[in-house]
């Protein structure tokens, strides 16, 4: 069993195909991570701009549009 961590880990135990496999679970943390992130920043902007049309005169527009 301890001479199979390591291969296990590192995606050598089951070929290219394993090696593939890790490296898709190794990238797949910083894409959900970027993606996350700019869906997250694009719904407060749009929440921002509607907090600032709400209180815009009739004659002033909210920055940003």
């Amino acid at each position: 069993m301890l001479n199979w961590l390591h291969p296990l880990h590192g995606g050598e135990a089951f070929g290219l195909t394993g090696r593939l496999l890790a490296l898709v679970a190794g990238i797949l943390p910083t894409i959900l991570f970027t993606t996350g992130f700019m869906r997250w920043s694009r719904r407060r902007n749009n929440s921002e701009r509607r907090t600032l049309a709400k209180f815009a005169g009739p004659n002033e527009r909210p920055r940003g549009t």
